[in-house]
């Protein structure tokens, strides 16, 4: 059922002096696979193909785009290719990520017999940069490996020489890791996020002048059949959507081991349920909300996630690995939840803060809907009150852009 509906995404990419590049590229939705899917497109340029972009050029290009689906957990997936010729990959975008890009190793061994494989002594223009491994944790899995430099291409953009990791070795230290579903993980935390590695994607990005803006945009897909767009270089949401409002960004801490440390945070001051008895929570003076697309959660102070959860009366499972599921119908009867960000209140209802699950048993089940409510405890923060995560069932309800340049983030509320 859920197989067969299909998304599209827009990738958007700006090149050097004033030029600018669209990539727009289809998008499927679909469950852990089996197998590897080819990204054709990526294989091998051809005369059909189109050229590198040079400066001064204005053009429109396609490439395929993938996204992957664990029970509504949507990864978004681009096919890029790193060293010369180009070898081809598929990798998540991830906002939250400050390390440097990976992919897997041909000397990879393990799980990675299912991904494409980079082969250093088959690319002109790699260079290593030592013998030392590095180390890395996406998704609930453990990633080691050599790191060298090579060209990376996302469709016609050109970054050269960028630092990234070739994994040999992945571990998944936990029931949730995502380990099948893409070859590597491109980050796009903000460009000052070195805590793990100086070469963060982002600022080589800029550091090479590739960008019409320094502005990473982002609307997610709704629903199963919207259109979404990932934008690099700038920021088009549509003309009918009202004014955005504008977030400053706030470095929560000055400890680079926080959870809170050099992520898209924003000041945080409460959040209200807006059951007939509101639930209101109070956060610390400087509490922050980390914006983040890998996350599929909404993650709360313990114990104020648990009244949510509670108040919507959903059925609790506590040995199943969905501990909580309600009827999808009752959406439209359930709160709304009001979040203090900076000087603005911004509301979310069920339809963002539930996901949709079909059972596979019996079959021809009906969708049930699991709160995305998670408890900060759970993900081992420090402080409770500190700050919140406010993952893609937030974000799905904004065209989010995020500014290094003027350090803020705008949120432009999108008509559903």
């Amino acid at each position: 059922m859920i197989n067969n509906l299909r998304e599209s995404l827009i990738i958007a990419l700006a090149t050097v002096a004033g030029a600018r590049t669209i990539i727009r590229s289809p998008i499927s939705q679909r469950l852990a696979p089996k197998s590897r899917v080819q990204p054709s497109s990526l294989l091998g340029r051809d005369e059909a193909q189109e050229p590198l972009l040079t400066p001064g050029t204005d053009t429109a290009s396609k490439s395929p785009i993938n996204a992957t689906n664990l029970l509504n957990y949507i990864e978004f997936t681009i096919d890029i290719t790193v060293g010369t010729p180009p070898q081809p990959f598929t990798v998540a975008i991830d906002i939250d990520s400050g390390d440097i890009p990976f992919v897997p190793s041909n000397e990879c061994k393990g799980f990675c017999w299912q991904k494409h494989n980079f082969t250093s002594e088959d690319s002109s223009t790699y260079v290593s940069t030592g013998p030392n491994y590095y180390s890395e944790k996406s998704f609930a899995v453990n990633y080691d490996g050599p790191v060298g430099k090579d060209t990376v291409r996302i469709n016609n953009v050109e970054i050269m020489s960028q630092t990234f990791m070739q994994w040999t070795s992945g571990t998944c230290y936990s029931i949730l890791c995502l380990e099948g579903l893409f070859d590597g993980v491109f980050g796009f935390a903000p460009p000052w996020n070195h805590r793990n590695h100086p070469d963060n994607l982002l600022s080589t990005i800029l550091s090479q002048e590739l960008l019409r803006d320094p502005v990473v945009s982002l609307r997610l897909p709704r629903n199963v059949g919207d259109t979404g767009e990932f934008v690099l270089g700038g920021s088009e949401p549509p003309d009918s959507l009202p004014e955005p409002i504008t977030l400053p960004l706030v470095n929560a801490t000055d400890d680079v081991g926080s959870p809170f440390a050099d992520l898209w945070s924003v000041r945080l001051t409460n959040m209200t349920f807006n059951t007939p008895k509101p639930l209101f929570q109070n956060m610390d003076d400087n509490a922050v909300a980390i914006l983040s697309t890998a996350q599929p959660w909404i993650i709360l102070p313990t114990e104020f996630a648990r009244n949510l959860t509670e108040a919507l009366g959903a059925e609790h499972n506590p040995r199943s690995l969905i501990p909580y599921i309600l009827p999808c119908e009752r959406r439209q009867e359930l709160p709304t939840l009001t979040i203090g960000l900076g000087d603005h209140r911004v509301e979310i209802d069920a339809w963002d803060y539930t996901m949709e699950w079909v059972p596979y048993w019996p079959p021809d089940s009906a969708p049930l809907c699991i709160p995305t409510f998670q408890s900060t405890s759970a993900f081992g923060y420090p402080n409770e009150y500190a700050g919140i995560v406010l993952g893609s069932p937030f974000l799905k309800r904004f065209y989010s852009s995020f500014d290094p340049g003027k350090r803020e983030v705008r949120l432009t509320r999108l008509e559903v």
